[in-house]
Order: C-alpha cells, then sequence, then structure tokens
C-alpha cells in the first residue's frame, strides 16, 4: 500500500473514529473516580436550561431533540461531598443524546462529580459525564460510598 493510499485513510477515518469515542467511554471506577473528584455533590435538579456548551463540537444540538444539546442545570445542594460548594449550585453539561452527559430531570436526584473549567472570572463549573460518576443518585451508590470514604 502506498504512502498516499494510508495518508488518504487515515484522513478520512479519523473523523468516524472521533465520532465513535465521543459516544463511548471506559467508565471510571467508584474508588478512582472519588479518587480524582475535585467538585462533588448530591442535588435536587430546580431548573434545566439550554446552553451553547460544546466542547468536542461534535455533540448533538437542541435540533435532534429537547434532551439534546449542552445544558444549563441549577441544583439544590443536599450533601457537598468534595469542593467549596454552595446550597445552590448551577454548572453546564455536555450532550447527553450524543456525548455522555445526564438527562436532568427537575426534581429528581443526582450524584454529581465535576469539575471547573476556564480561567477566574470565566470559570465555571462543568458536569462530569456518566462514564466519571455522575448520574441519578438511585443509580450512582457505588460511587456515592466511595465520596463518603
Amino acid at each position: 500500500m502506498t504512502l498516499v493510499r494510508v495518508i488518504t485513510i487515515l484522513l478520512f477515518c479519523a473523523p468516524i473514529a472521533e465520532r465513535a469515542m465521543a459516544s463511548t467511554c471506559e467508565p471510571m471506577s467508584p474508588t478512582n473516580a472519588a479518587e480524582h473528584a475535585k467538585v462533588a455533590f448530591v442535588g435536587t435538579v430546580l431548573q434545566v436550561d439550554r446552553d451553547p456548551y460544546r466542547p468536542r463540537h461534535l455533540c448533538w444540538d437542541e435540533s435532534h431533540g429537547s434532551h439534546c444539546g449542552g445544558k444549563r442545570v441549577t441544583f439544590a445542594v443536599v450533601e457537598a461531598l468534595r469542593g467549596d460548594v454552595d446550597e445552590r449550585v448551577e454548572l453546564v453539561s455536555e450532550d447527553a443524546c450524543y456525548c455522555l452527559g445526564s438527562y436532568w430531570d427537575v426534581g429528581d436526584s443526582y450524584l454529581v462529580i465535576a469539575r471547573l473549567e476556564g480561567e477566574e472570572a470565566s470559570e465555571r463549573l462543568v458536569a462530569g459525564d456518566v462514564c466519571t460518576g455522575t448520574g441519578k443518585l438511585d443509580q450512582r451508590e457505588n460511587y456515592l460510598e466511595a465520596l463518603r470514604d
């Protein structure tokens, strides 16, 4: 196979492979997630709004459905587990339809493992995806136990 063919195949396949990786991941173990968590809390969703947050530019937007696209989510914090967490927290989340973010439902309780992104004035809290431990509380008991230890 010539070098030109190899390069052509790689250039053609790279975007496909990148999209496939956006929708799959290796879940972190509860212990590993707890060791690396900078911000974590249990909270009840108060409000969910659309947000243009699309860090990978591969994620779907709201044109694919109401649950799709970036979200701005407001929580009433029930239990702070890591970091400096107020009684009320607002964060952004990536697309749940394609990029493994959570489907946020108002009134439901979640375990949220998040990170700070950006610089000083533009810094914001970003929810981790399902592979880092974020999700509905009743489905994340192992992660919650690891964070409490």
